[in-house]
């Protein structure tokens, strides 16, 4: 098991992989870059890391910083999130090969990724679900599934850029 778990991701992301650190208890190091200084996982985290600068390419997906913060904070684990296939190049889990941490099978965290399959999986395994629906194709479907779940509803873009929009 991990001990110490370097998290470069934001948000949401970051804030689940900080509680499931929590609930293992395992150290979390929370990485964020200047535009994240206030983030709110900063705060639940065991340790930040400090990735200097306000850009993705010098900050979050500039594999060397990456890969040095988290030798720097002890990590012994490393997760990462796919990323776009012009960002590939850059993504620090190819490199991590090299050096002491493990790497979350980045298989897993792709069928996370995919909201449908993700839930689809959940439900296979048993764990307790909200009413939902599929994906839903056009507003006639989208007025049917409302007709049938009931209000309040939250959608969800399941074919979205990644992150909160």
């Amino acid at each position: 098991m991990f001990k110490r778990v370097f998290i470069a991701n934001r948000a949401a992301a970051a804030r689940r992989v900080v509680r499931a650190c929590a609930d293992l208890n395992v150290a979390s190091v929370a990485a964020y870059s200047d535009i994240d200084a206030a983030a709110p996982h900063l705060a639940e985290a065991t340790a930040t890391a400090r990735l200097p600068g306000y850009e993705p390419a010098d900050t979050y997906l500039h594999a060397e910083r990456v890969i040095a913060a988290a030798k720097a904070a002890g990590a012994d684990a490393a997760p990462g999130l796919r990323l776009p296939r012009r960002e590939r190049r850059l993504r620090p889990r190819r490199r991590c090969r090299r050096h002491p941490f493990h790497r979350v099978d980045p298989r897993r965290l792709a069928a996370f990724g995919r909201k449908t399959d993700a839930r689809a999986r959940m439900a296979s395994a048993g764990f307790p679900m909200h009413a939902g629906s599929g994906p839903l194709a056009d507003l006639d479907a989208l007025k049917a599934a409302a007709g049938e779940l009931g209000y309040p509803l939250m959608l969800k873009p399941v074919a979205g850029g990644g992150g909160i929009g």
